[in-house]
């Protein structure tokens, strides 16, 4: 890292840049990347999946974060060559005043630079990325054929789902940036990503219904088509500015008499909503996942815990899994932490950081899997031995939080916002919080994290705050973290369901038991109490 970083400056220097920005993000958006893209953990060591660098041509370059990543950004980050500052592009920009600043217009919205706007001088596009030019080791970033899925799994043709979306766009083009997006559209899934069975490609959408797909390597074929659109029988081309980079944009704003149309990709809303089909699949992946993390737990109970580490979890919870029906892989990668690791959200454990497990640790095991059709995503607390009765305290809050949400009823046009204190009443009532939203979207069988789905105690713009729909799953995951001590978090998955005419309510999906020894039953309520002890019983009851 450091010598790549120490090129990038060179480079710069010869340039004439005193900056350059670095994203963790490739020219779609999402949130997992190739190897070949991992760019800011290439000049800088940082592992997390979200971040901004600001590298500097002379002296002490810095990465910008949220707040989910401080504490793992200084163990990730070499020597004194970074500072770590808890902020955004937008509190960077007195930083940045007369500074020669440039960046790679595809890997940026025009919403993610606008803070720059009044930049003087103003920051330079450099369409090919300057990290990409001096990186000499360079992971290959191949591209393998997508494969289609079958028609029980997808309960809706291709051909009916891109009619249904080109109406929507209104005789529109819709230009598709996402390849979650995409996949779905098509019915097809990919193995271009390590956890997230998608194509990576572009396309666009006709308003005849047909596509027109591009590799990412093609840009100048894709280009080339935003210049025609107007030929193609379109009034114009919608995108979505929250995954378009800036390059599509500019390319969009040029393409002759046909104007772009800024607006939310239909397909996010109607991805989200699974029918019949995807649901069924969803069901049966989760009663084999859960067989499999159940009998992981049943194995984890009967070991000498403090002769394991965490890789020893991670490997063998995946060994579980591999032998489960349909099983194709990790939907993430595993989060096993342990101790003062547990207390980092999203810790990723490696060969350096693997921590042997000691007496009185709570274990935060984060982990999911990608079944036909189906993704599962699911995280429970274990124990070391007897852990302290605050512990166990805040453990109990916590699994209230979770259950709490569960149980809620609610009319239809709730958003997730509006529910998310459900799962935190009972730690904000001993001044207890956690610094991540409770739940996010997960797809059939396609990325973990998926929009629109949500719920957070961030309300939304008017284009993104999408009112809870039957259909709809996401996750339900407070957490509570000690930091440089241990974590706590309890995940399912729930289904959104009617329950009455007007009235809403969830399908808990997820079927892997809890550790009853790790709850304080005094703190419960009687429903709570009543929830939990019929879904311990269902669970146990299908152990491997």
């Amino acid at each position: 890292m450091a010598e790549t970083l120490k090129h990038l400056q060179t480079l710069l220097l010869q340039k004439g840049y005193d900056a350059y920005l670095v994203p963790r993000a490739d020219v779609f958006f999402g949130e997992e990347v190739r190897p070949g893209d991992e760019r800011l953990a290439a000049i800088s060591g940082f592992k997390g999946s979200a971040g901004l660098a600001v590298v500097r041509a002379r002296g002490q370059s810095t990465l910008l974060l949220d707040g989910r990543y401080s504490a793992q950004a200084k163990a990730d980050l070499e020597g004194e060559a970074w500072t770590v500052v808890q902020g955004t592009l937008e509190t960077a920009v007195p930083d940045l005043t007369g500074l020669r600043l440039a960046y790679d217009p595809w890997l940026f919205t025009p919403d993610q630079l606008r803070p720059l706007a009044h930049l003087e001088p103003a920051p330079v596009a450099e369409p090919d990325n300057l990290i990409d030019q001096i990186w000499q080791d360079r992971p290959a970033v191949p591209q393998s054929a997508p494969y289609d899925l079958p028609p029980h799994l997808t309960g809706e043709t291709s051909q009916a789902k891109r009619q249904r979306i080109a109406n929507a766009c209104q005789g529109r083009s819709l230009l598709i940036t996402q390849p979650d997006s995409l996949a779905w559209l098509m019915n097809w899934r990919g193995h271009d990503l390590p956890t997230t069975p998608t194509h990576l490609a572009f396309a666009i959408l006709n308003p005849d219904g047909e596509v027109q797909v591009f590799a990412p390597e093609d840009r100048a074929g894709l280009l080339g088509a935003l210049d025609t659109i107007s030929a193609l029988g379109a009034d114009s081309i919608q995108y979505d500015p929250a995954v378009t980079s800036q390059a599509l944009e500019n390319a969009i704003a040029h393409h002759g008499d046909s104007q772009g149309v800024a607006a939310p990709c239909p397909i996010r809303a109607a991805k989200a909503v699974k029918n019949t089909a995807e649901i069924a699949a969803m069901r049966a992946a989760h009663q084999v996942d859960g067989q499999a993390v159940t009998a992981f737990l049943t194995w984890f109970a009967a070991q000498d815990k403090t002769e394991l580490n965490e890789l020893d979890l991670s490997h063998k919870l995946a060994a579980f899994r591999a032998e489960a029906d349909g099983y194709a892989g990790p939907s993430f990668e595993t989060i096993s932490g342990s101790g003062p690791n547990g207390a980092l959200p999203h810790y990723r454990v490696d060969e350096v950081s693997n921590r042997r497990l000691q007496d009185g640790d709570f274990i935060v095991l984060d982990s999911g899997g990608q079944y036909p059709g189906a993704t599962t995503d699911v995280t429970r607390t274990l124990a070391v031995g007897t852990v302290s009765e605050v512990m166990r305290r805040n453990f109990t809050l916590v699994l209230q939080g979770m259950i709490n949400l569960t149980l809620q009823q609610f009319p239809v046009g709730t958003t997730g916002h509006q529910l998310d204190v459900l799962a935190r009443a009972a730690l904000w009532n001993v001044g207890l919080n956690y610094n991540h939203g409770t739940g996010h979207g997960v797809g059939a069988g396609l990325s973990v994290h998926e929009a629109p789905p949500n719920v957070s105690p961030m309300a939304r713009t008017p284009t993104e705050d999408w009112a809870l729909k039957p259909g709809m799953i996401f996750s339900n995951e407070p957490g509570y973290y000690q930091v440089g001590a241990y974590g706590i978090r309890c995940e399912n998955l729930l289904l959104v369901v009617e329950r009455a005419p007007g009235w809403l309510g969830f399908e808990t999906l997820t079927q892997v038991p809890f550790d009853e020894t790790l709850v304080d039953w005094a703190l419960l309520h009687p429903q709570q109490v009543e929830w939990l002890r019929e879904y311990q019983e269902r669970t146990r009851s299908h152990a491997m």
